[in-house]
């Protein structure tokens, strides 16, 4: 049951009953996400709500006088937490977009065909989302998609994904990736034409409002911050009618907020229309046709919804008034929505409510009667087939990526390091020697403010540490026009995290060094004329992986391997099977047994063969037959197409009866069970088998294994996958297809040192490991409690090494006595955690006391990250919720201090 917070102290106004009473279409249940629209292009707006209990979606048609009639249950079997509805795919019809934490994660998708909601892929399935909205983003008129991260502070903040208007997302960006966000607002907020992001940030370490200025293009850069404060919902309107877009925004504690805008990118008036409370939604509606704003408000602790009427006062001003009116003034609501339901041209208000289903208040009496069946479609419209546009295609240059690297700048600086000029040095050499390559440069910050004479933030800084790495390369006779350059600030952070180390990987600029060459148009037989495929004219020896390998296509930026390609490791052909019409088939190997059914006519001969070491087969008057690298269903046609030299219409059929030729190995965390042949070992493969089906084949992990970086070698390369995201989230692109010759280790838990200290008032202080993510609560768990001296209300989190340690308190009373979950903060690797028995005073004061026994109490820990992992500056190894696939190189080349970090093609 939710908590029931502090009163927000709103003295409502007795008025004159405006509103109906409730006629919403489900008087029970738990909804927090709701949509309002005309979904079937029929009668009048319909519904779609998103239920915490059961946990689906309810999909409710609407006669466009107040009555209802469900048409569809989308079952999700999870909390649906935000839902948005547009047309993606250009068909007229309104499609749903919602996002779930549960058994379901993630984004996902319904496409409306013609009043029915059909699944289609989702955008993603992980990570925890809310705040969904779809607005043109980029300008190309499809829609796109914007999604506050609620997953936790390292991998959170605001994601983008530009749609291609038939239905797909892609091209994954963002102002922030760090941080807990609730909701987005979008609008244009300096009138520059450009759509800007408001982001309500949450919890302790991410308490903040936000504003980002869109570049208009899917870049972003950082505005100022508003507040220093938790938010449930943020939204956007002119509320003062002075034409400069607003910001309301609706607090976890603290009440409604409002910071009116200047149309320059500044803020600089704002006011409360209540400093307790804590509130869901609050949005903007002329209620009362007086031509001003008023704002109505959702209270998710129990204390109903809020209007706030705008009126003009003595002299002009404007004041606020809140009304009784006959709303609810007591219950848990969440979503809102503002729509005009039975078509008198009055706004009518409808919320979703904790265990009171979907509310609807319409503004007068209601009349409310039986569904019009008119509104239900009776049989579907068939969509005129889209038009048949020939297209001729033109060649474009094709784009190679060469190598990548990265330079490294000190805080506040764009001075290059000399180690910087030897990287560049070399990057300057290879470009003068190799015809055809440019540059493509991204500088970046790290995420602390910056405001000084010379940089007055942090896009100012990455754009100038851009420009030095460019101006040195202009004086090695590298010309402009091969250099590209853009500068991104704090927006993109790549490596989360505020130690010394994090912050200087963040300072840096990445170079890609691209090679254009013009396509070669090949004829293959099979394609029609307007089917053709394009390679590489230009073969740069040297960079593939493999000495003949031709260079990989593609764009030379950042991209998620996992979007690329349908699998982790990129594979030519698979030795122990073949897949042939989505067929996978194994292959005949050397070793292998097989039986030949021969027919002649009705006479039938088997032949029981054994394929030789060289892969061939002999019987009968047929010697030295290849069989092996055939699937059975190959067999058969080679052969009979062998045999029609003596035989008129021979029939054929091969079948492996014993597969011994492809073997795989598998080592480490692997359980050995009472059945065999379980455990640790080499075993034989009989086709094609997932890495999910081998381990669960072999006795499946122990408990102390480490999923998420199981390796795997193959052709002396060694890969990391992520096996806790196959099986706990759905991420399938992980498992592999296994082949001959792979060997597999899994490793066990006690090798990741991820490590806390907690001391001070507590039953068991110590050392602490755990793997992927531990909150405070789940530590002082692990350390036995709070002793009885604690003070609860002044737990120290320190963060940081030794020499510049960093802290902040947090206050558990707030957690235990009002259910503020934001005192129950996420934890880093390396964290102090210190129980205070008394009042630890001024923060500074604390470390500056405490600073000598830092060293002592990192030591342990300093000395497991040490033996934990092989660590080089070329090539970290962070652990992530779904780490992209990389090459573990057991030597590492030395890099210069602070140099790039991968100078060789990844």
């Amino acid at each position: 049951m939710p908590f029931a917070l502090l009163d927000p102290g709103v003295a409502r106004v007795k008025a004159e009953n405006r509103w109906s009473l409730d006629i919403g279409p489900e008087m029970s249940g738990s909804y927090r996400s709701l949509w309002v629209d005309d979904f079937n292009n029929e009668c009048g707006l319909d519904i779609i709500g998103g239920s915490t209990e059961p946990g689906d979606i309810f999909y409710w048609l609407g006669d466009g006088a107040g009555n209802w009639a469900r048409e569809q249950r989308i079952r999700i079997r999870a909390d649906v937490r935000s839902i948005t509805a547009g047309d993606i795919t250009g068909d007229g019809y309104k499609d749903l977009i919602f996002s779930s934490i549960g058994d379901t994660k993630g984004i996902h998708i319904r496409i409306n065909e013609q009043g029915r909601f059909i699944t289609t892929p989702p955008i993603t399935e992980k990570e925890l989302y809310e705040g969904l909205r779809l607005v043109d983003i980029n300008g190309d008129g499809h829609l796109d998609l914007i999604a506050a991260n609620t997953s936790n502070i390292n991998i959170g903040g605001i994601q983008v994904w530009l749609g291609n208007g038939q239905g797909n997302f892609a091209s994954e960006t963002g102002p922030t990736r760090i941080g807990i966000y609730k909701d987005i607002a979008v609008a244009d907020l300096n009138h520059d034409g450009k759509l800007d992001i408001a982001g309500a940030g949450w919890g302790v370490d991410s308490a903040s409002l936000r504003v980002w200025f869109g570049l208009g293009d899917g870049r972003w850069s950082a505005g100022p911050v508003l507040a220093r404060d938790s938010y449930w919902g943020v939204e956007i309107a002119d509320i003062d009618g002075d034409g400069n877009p607003d910001i309301i925004a609706a607090s976890n504690f603290n009440g409604v907020h409002i910071y009116y805008g200047d149309g320059k990118s500044g803020f600089p008036r704002s006011e409360k229309l209540t400093a307790k409370g804590s509130f869901w939604r609050a949005k903007a509606v002329d209620l009362d046709g007086n031509g001003l704003l008023d704002i109505v408000a959702t209270s998710n602790d129990n204390h109903g919804l809020f209007i706030w009427y705008q009126e003009l006062g003595p002299g002009g001003g404007r004041k606020w008034e809140a009304r009784d009116e006959g709303l609810p003034k007591a219950g848990y609501y969440h979503d809102l929505a503002i729509r005009d339901i039975n078509g008198d041209g009055k706004p009518d208000l409808i919320a979703a409510s904790h265990g009171e289903g979907l509310k609807i208040w319409l503004q007068g009496p209601a009349t409310p009667g039986v569904f019009s069946a008119d509104c239900r479609k009776k049989e579907a419209i068939p969509l005129p087939p889209p038009p048949v546009v020939k297209i001729e295609k033109i060649l474009e240059k094709i784009v190679i990526p060469v190598f990548t690297t990265a330079v490294f700048f000190d805080t506040g600086k764009v001075n290059l390091r000399p180690e910087t000029i030897v990287v560049l040095n070399r990057v300057a050499e290879f470009l003068r020697t190799t015809e055809g390559t440019s540059l493509e440069m991204d500088g970046f910050a790290d995420i602390r403010d910056i405001n000084t004479s010379e940089f007055p933030n942090n896009q100012i800084l990455s754009e100038g540490r851009v420009r030095s790495v460019a101006r040195y390369l202009s004086e090695q006779s590298i010309l402009p026009e091969r250099i590209r350059q853009e500068a991104f600030g704090d927006s993109v952070v790549q490596y989360p995290g505020n130690d010394q180390a994090t912050l200087q990987k963040n300072r840096r600029v990445d170079i890609r060094v691209i090679l254009r060459g013009d396509p070669i148009v090949e004829e293959l037989p099979g394609k029609s004329a307007g089917e053709i495929t394009t390679t590489a004219s230009t073969r740069l020896s040297g960079l593939g992986s493999d000495a003949g390998e031709p260079a990989v296509l593609g764009r030379a930026q950042n991209i998620d391997p996992f979007e690329e390609a349908p699998e982790l490791i990129p594979m030519r052909e698979y030795q122990s099977f073949k897949v042939t019409d989505g067929v996978a088939e194994y292959r005949i190997g050397p070793t292998d047994v097989v039986e030949a059914t021969i027919w002649e006519g009705i006479k039938e001969n088997t032949y029981k063969l054994n394929v030789s070491p060289r892969g061939t087969v002999s019987f009968s008057f047929i010697t030295d037959f290849k069989m092996a690298g055939l699937t059975p269903t190959e067999a058969d046609q080679a052969l009979a197409e062998f045999l029609r030299q003596y035989i008129k219409h021979p029939l054929v059929k091969v079948r492996p009866t014993e597969k011994l030729a492809y073997r795989a190995s598998i080592f480490g965390a692997v359980r050995d069970l009472t059945r065999q042949p379980t455990g640790p070992g080499t075993y034989r493969l009989y086709g094609q088998e997932r890495l999910t089906e081998f381990i669960s084949r072999v006795g499946g992990y122990l408990k102390e294994a480490d999923l998420t970086r199981v390796e795997i070698t193959r052709a002396r390369k060694t890969y990391q996958v992520n096996v806790f995201d196959i099986l706990f989230k759905a991420d399938y692109r992980h498992d592999i297809a296994i082949d001959d010759g792979d060997v597999l280790f899994i490793p066990y838990k006690s090798e990741v040192k991820n490590r806390i200290f907690v001391f001070g008032e507590v039953m068991r202080p110590g050392l602490f490991s755990y793997d992927a993510s531990i909150n405070l609560l789940e530590a002082l768990t692990l350390a036995g409690g709070p002793s009885y001296y604690a003070k609860a209300d002044e737990v120290m989190v320190i963060r940081g090494d030794a020499t510049k340690p960093d802290a902040f308190v947090v206050n558990l009373n707030d957690l235990y006595q009002k259910g503020d979950f934001r005192q129950n903060v996420s934890l880093q690797n390396g964290d102090i955690i210190y129980m205070a028995t008394n009042t630890a005073g001024n923060i500074r004061d604390f470390l500056r006391t405490l600073s000598p026994y830092l060293t002592v109490m990192r030591t342990p820990m300093d000395i497991y990250g040490a033996t934990a992992w092989p660590k080089n500056e070329g090539f970290p190894i962070r652990r992530e919720a779904a780490p992209a696939a990389t090459t573990t190189i057991s030597t590492p080349p030395s890099m210069p201090t602070g140099g790039g970090e991968a100078w060789s093609g990844k």
